[in-house]
């Protein structure tokens, strides 16, 4: 009778640290693969030969412009933290950025970033609610900013769209207009913070989210717990209300993140450019070309949307796919038609 009523043996939680092996495994993996797709037969050699010609002025210049990306990052931090104390140094802003952009490419959808950046400015001395905060301001201003950058790249490169080479789903014979995963990424990154807004400000939004669709996943099984989603929801939604009034009595501090933002990205989607120039991708003789510059920082901003749609850890093998196609336009009528096109 008494063994009826012992405890059951909870079962052990995995250690976080196998979690993060497990991601950076798939990270290997999926790296492993695309590397060799990309490189199988004859366009290994090209690759090597392409980088025996390499500009290394321009290599070092790209490789600057990476470095600049981060210390942007690491002076939004600072500007963050300086709303709530005057100690925070840039050094500490680095710190949270580079752990953040590690996790963030050893976890899926980089959901892993945010919580470690939280971890790191409580032991820079930040309180955790304070540091919460920050994130939430963070998430903000630099989907809004990014939702803002794509809607410019869809009106200026719209005429191109439709011209842009589709995927091909292996030798299949089926291939997929890449105009679909563009409006796909793009709805996303909309849905992301759009979603918050509604729930924010409509009270019957926030109830048919909560109660219906939260609901209705659950019954069907894609969402495994509906309270404790529900309860996750509604503590973000109220956050995000609470950062937004906070904003709102700050505006030279949006404003300047807002631009420091859009100087990011601007500096990371121009990165491929200065590749190409470097590998002389476009020829000896090409000469810089702004245009050329922001077609291919507004090909760079339809990389993310669609990389985006697959949450694989740092996005490794599918950035890389994505690239290819997105890209393979650009390089062609860019380049000689003497130069050799095995690696396109």
């Amino acid at each position: 009778m008494n063994e009826e009523f012992e405890p059951r043996e909870q079962p052990k939680k995995k250690h976080p640290a196998l979690k993060y092996i497990a991601y950076i495994a798939v990270v290997l993996v999926a790296t492993g693969i695309s590397l060799a797709v990309s490189l199988w037969g004859d366009k290994f050699w090209s690759v090597v030969d392409a980088f025996k010609n390499t500009d290394w002025l321009l290599a070092l210049a790209m490789f600057g412009m990476v470095a600049f990306s981060y210390l942007i990052e690491a002076l939004i931090f600072k500007v963050f933290c300086r709303l709530y104390t005057r100690h925070y140094r840039i050094h500490q802003g680095m710190a949270a950025t580079m752990i953040g952009a590690f996790y963030n490419d050893v976890t899926p959808g980089a959901s892993g970033g945010q919580i470690m950046q939280v971890y790191t400015m409580k032991q820079q001395g930040i309180q955790v609610s304070n540091a919460a905060s920050i994130m939430v301001m963070w998430f903000i201003l630099y989907q809004s900013t990014l939702i803002g950058f794509d809607i410019v790249t869809l009106i200026v490169e719209a005429p191109a769209i439709p011209g842009m080479r589709p995927l091909d789903i292996g030798n299949t014979g089926i291939t997929i207009p890449i105009v679909y995963l563009i409006i796909a990424g793009f709805i996303l990154n909309l849905a992301l913070i759009a979603l918050l807004y509604f729930m924010s400000f409509s009270h019957k939004v926030h109830n048919f989210i909560l109660h219906y669709v939260i609901g209705f996943l659950g019954k069907i099984h894609f969402v495994r717990n509906p309270e404790k989603t529900r309860e996750n929801l509604r503590v973000q939604v109220e956050n995000f209300k609470i950062e937004l009034k906070r904003l709102q009595v700050n505006i030279p501090v949006v404003v300047l993140v807002v631009l420091l933002f859009a100087i990011l990205l601007v500096t990371r989607f121009s990165i491929p450019y200065f590749a190409g120039l470097s590998l002389h991708a476009f020829g000896e003789d090409y000469t810089f070309h702004a245009k050329d510059l922001l077609d291919s920082v507004f090909l760079c901003s339809f990389h993310q949307m669609c990389a985006g749609l697959i949450p694989l850890p740092g996005q490794a093998g599918v950035s890389e796919y994505f690239f290819y196609y997105l890209y393979y336009n650009f390089f062609q009528s860019l380049a000689p038609a003497s130069m050799d096109a095995s690696i396109i």
